[in-house]
């Protein structure tokens, strides 16, 4: 990575301009420019063993549009480890997805889709961006993970 210096004035109008998040001067800077980040998607598992707490940051979509890992509208496929009866997509929206005209979280809606399939996971606990997928096949828990890596 680079570094660049740049007078007080031009750092204070970036600040100003944009939607300065979590220190994160790169990403404002491409936000700025339409730079959209380019992803070496591999195995996360291969990349760094990490046990999920709490207190971690959940995946967040409206981050992930900022960051260009997704856009607004861009359609997810739902996929689940059995076969189902159906195929599911939504589009995001937003920090959530439109399904059918109605907003959902991606957990939620993993929730609808599986009442409806009659499929239940038993601890109730329904991680939505483990089962969401892009048109590329790209999960978003695994989009997320390399965007905590970053």
């Amino acid at each position: 990575m680079r570094q660049i210096q740049v007078d007080e004035d031009v750092f204070d109008y970036i600040k100003r301009e944009s939607a300065w998040e979590d220190g994160n001067p790169n990403g404002t800077l491409r936000r700025l420019f339409g730079i959209k980040k380019t992803l070496e998607i591999r195995s996360v598992k291969s990349v760094v063993k990490r046990t999920v707490t709490s207190k971690e940051k959940k995946a967040d979509l409206l981050t992930m549009i900022r960051f260009g890992m997704l856009h607004e509208g861009q359609s997810l496929r739902f996929r689940y480890r059995e076969p189902l009866a159906n195929e599911y997509s939504a589009k995001v929206s937003g920090n959530g997805l439109n399904w059918k005209g109605e907003h959902y979280s991606m957990s939620r809606l993993v929730a609808v889709i599986l009442k409806i399939e009659k499929h239940d996971i038993p601890s109730g606990s329904y991680r939505g961006p483990a089962y969401w997928y892009t048109a590329e096949g790209k999960s978003i828990k695994d989009l997320w993970e390399i965007y905590l890596l970053d």
